[in-house]
Order: C-alpha cells, then sequence, then structure tokens
C-alpha cells in the first residue's frame, strides 16, 4: 500500500498542532515517525480531518514529478479500494442470500423432525424385514440359486 509521508513541520500546519506538540506525540506514541516522515492517514485518525486554511491549499502546478506521481499512485489505489468495495458489498449480498437459503433448509427440516411420524403397515415391514418363517440360511440359499 502507498502511504504519503510529511515532515513534522507539514504536519504542525495540516493539523493546526504545534511542532512540539507533534513532536511530544511521536515520543509518547500517539504518532509513528517512519524514516520518510508522518504518514498522513495517520495522522487524520489521531487529530481528525486537516485543517483548511491558505498553507495547506496545494498549488498541483508547483508539485515536483515524484509528487505527482504519488499523486497518480494514490488516485489509483483509491479507485481500487473503491472497487474492492464493491466487490466486497456483492460478496456480502451472496453469504446473506445463502445464509437465507441455509435457514430455508433447516427450517424445513425442523419441521420434519416435528411432523408425526407415518404408522407403516404390517405387510410392508414384513416385505422389508423378510419372512419370519424362513431360516437365515434359507433366505440366502434362495437369493444365490434361485
Amino acid at each position: 500500500m502507498i502511504m504519503a509521508f510529511i515532515s513534522v513541520e507539514q504536519a504542525a500546519i495540516l493539523t493546526g498542532k504545534s511542532i512540539p506538540t507533534i513532536y511530544r506525540h511521536i515520543k509518547e506514541g500517539k504518532v509513528s515517525r517512519h524514516i520518510e516522515g508522518l504518514d498522513t492517514s495517520e495522522l487524520i485518525r489521531v487529530y481528525g480531518a486537516f485543517k483548511n486554511t491558505s498553507e495547506t491549499t496545494f498549488n498541483f502546478e508547483t508539485l515536483s514529478k515524484n509528487e505527482n506521481s504519488e499523486l497518480l499512485l494514490l488516485r489509483l489505489e483509491n479507485e481500487l479500494l473503491k472497487e474492492n468495495n464493491n466487490e466486497l458489498k456483492i460478496d456480502k449480498q451472496n453469504l446473506q442470500a445463502d445464509k437465507n437459503n441455509l435457514q430455508e433448509t433447516i427450517d424445513y427440516f425442523q419441521r420434519q423432525l416435528n411432523a408425526p411420524a407415518a404408522k407403516e403397515e404390517p405387510e410392508a415391514i414384513i416385505k422389508i424385514v423378510g419372512d419370519k418363517s424362513e431360516s437365515l440360511t434359507q433366505r440366502i440359499v434362495r437369493k444365490l440359486f434361485w
């Protein structure tokens, strides 16, 4: 994931906090400092949205090529995240439909378990079990040779 990093001084301007406050929060562990600088998404998480002042308004024509490339990559990342979010919404809907189908199946089998059992006719039971007057050996021989 590509992150936008800024200096402590830039962070102070964007957040409306003083430079010593930013350093104190780094020391206290409220904000992480990386080799590249401070992560803007973490600053937003800790301090909320950046202040909208003339100092925080960017002039895109004066951005260096690296900053333009970074901006382009951030825009691409944003688009990918939007697409992933839409796919996750679709997956959630599909999972909800599967859950509903499974619940219907469970309800059906619950009704079947609670339904009164059908009574078997004695003749049907005899057909299933076999004639009790015939021994097991006789039944095996009859099945094998007749």
